[in-house]
């Protein structure tokens, strides 16, 4: 369905459905990755950091100025050669998500449930939000590196 509407964005199906013909049908429908339940998060982070190191993925992120490396988890401005700021694999994943869609406006429960797994209090997002933020505007002025490819 995501193909069929031109949406080129890495996909992973996470499924209970292990057959072959299954996994034929989910890869054919424009999947790049088939996961069956139950599986070991750290396989699941390997698979999205696999999907990230592809071609079709983008593993570097520019908006606003910054310029963020999603393998590296570094932030850097979009100006002149320098070094950029190392984040927290939370931290990237907060500030991936608001780059993605960066004219989008994101409530505190989206981003709870996107970043932060397992934490109840949407003060967790307005913390962090706000050490981040520091740390964003920290970012010396560096030159975004080419995306990688696999």
């Amino acid at each position: 369905m995501l193909r069929s509407r031109d949406v080129d964005t890495p996909a992973s199906l996470l499924t209970a459905r292990w057959s072959v013909a299954d996994r034929v049908e989910g890869l054919d429908a424009g999947a790049q990755d088939y996961l069956v339940k139950p599986f070991e998060i750290p396989e699941l982070l390997a698979r999205v950091r696999a999907l990230l190191r592809r071609p079709d993925g983008r593993t570097t992120l520019r908006a606003g100025g910054l310029c963020l490396d999603r393998l590296t988890r570094t932030v850097s401005r979009d100006t002149i050669d320098g070094a950029g700021v190392e984040l927290s694999e939370r931290e990237a994943a907060l500030l991936g998500i608001l780059m993605s869609a960066p004219r989008r406006v994101f409530t505190r429960g989206q981003l709870l449930d996107a970043v932060f797994d397992g934490v109840d209090s949407l003060g967790a997002v307005d913390t962090y939000v706000h050490t981040c933020d520091a740390s964003w505007a920290g970012a010396s002025s560096t030159r975004c590196a080419a995306p990688a490819t696999a």
